[in-house]
């Protein structure tokens, strides 16, 4: 083998280890606590190859809490499988204001139920009670990993199970930001759940593509990094991440939806949005581009257009 092979094949490995790391960093989450002790008995050079390797990543915690908010809730707490537990917040309101529908709140990639606080009060107003969920890995669920919506999706089946035992008979509206739209639209396509109505926010079309944009928006090349990241991302977890495609998933969603972009969205951007859009048949719908929004949620951002829209999404 002379020099110049030599040369590739190590230049191969390494570029493959460091992505398998930098794919671990990605679905594997530590307590923070564990990796800010590891980190403060590195030295500067360790540490430098740690960042270089990304060999760890937090999980994600709430920073905001309902009551910091003002907002009376129940903790909640059911199981899923495996002996894991899922925790949820589930917001009340008088019996003479509320209506019919429960919302069932779920969260964005490295984040928690927190992040869908500010949709908890736009909901009250309408008269809809909700139960905003940790998916496994985030907050006070238990586990340590992310799937970017693909497992994710059976969190959503069990959280529904959760509130059809505790609320039988009550129409479920599912709510999903980022990957708890993705997680919504996969656990309809499998059969596992069959809402009154949904409201989407930001869902890619195919984890290769919002892969792409996240590599590109750190500077590099999106082809080949994107894909070996999904590959060993697969490895890690046991899925084929290439075939993990919302716009193949919400062909199955037939009630009345709602979906919602960010015009200046990076992550999802205007050819997927639109991917995503055609492949809705749901025969009530309505898709909203909100301009100057980006990959946010949109609640927060435009409370009052949305709120209007689950108005009509509703029938009112």
């Amino acid at each position: 083998m002379n020099t110049a092979l030599s040369l590739l094949l190590i230049a191969f490995v390494v570029v493959n280890v460091i992505l398998f790391l930098h794919a671990r960093q990605m679905v594997i989450f530590l307590p923070m606590k564990q990796i800010t002790g590891k980190n403060a008995r590195l030295s500067l050079l360790e540490q430098v190859l740690a960042a270089v390797s990304a060999v760890s990543s937090p999980k994600p915690e709430h920073l905001v809490s309902p009551e910091a908010l003002k907002l009376s809730f129940e903790r909640l707490s059911f199981p899923t499988a495996f002996g894991r537990t899922l925790e949820g917040w589930y917001f009340p309101l008088k019996e003479g204001e509320k209506r019919e529908e429960l919302a069932l709140l779920f969260h964005g990639y490295r984040a928690a139920q927190d992040q869908m606080l500010p949709v908890v009060p736009l909901l009250q107003e309408l008269g809809i009670e909700s139960l905003s969920v940790d998916f496994y890995g985030s907050g006070g669920s238990s586990g340590s990993s992310t799937s970017i919506g693909y497992y994710e999706a059976l969190d959503v089946v069990h959280a529904v199970r959760a509130a059809r035992r505790r609320w039988p008979g009550r129409p479920i509206l599912l709510y999903g930001a980022s990957m708890g739209a993705v997680a919504i639209t996969r656990a309809v396509a499998i059969g596992e759940v069959a809402p009154s109505a949904v409201v989407l926010e930001s869902p890619f079309d195919t984890l290769l593509n919002t892969v792409r944009h996240r590599v590109a928006l750190m500077g590099l090349p999106s082809v080949g990094i994107a894909h070996l990241l999904l590959l060993w991302g697969g490895v890690i977890l046991r899925f084929n991440p290439f075939q993990h495609t919302p716009a193949q998933y919400i062909r199955a969603v037939t009630c009345p939806t709602l979906l919602l972009y960010g015009a200046e969205d990076p992550k999802v951007q205007h050819p997927e949005r639109e991917r995503v859009a055609a492949a809705l048949t749901a025969e009530k719908k309505e898709v909203i581009v909100l301009p100057e929004a980006g990959h946010e949620l949109l609640a927060a951002h435009s409370p009052e257009q949305v709120q209007a829209a689950i108005t009509r999404l509703l029938g009112e």
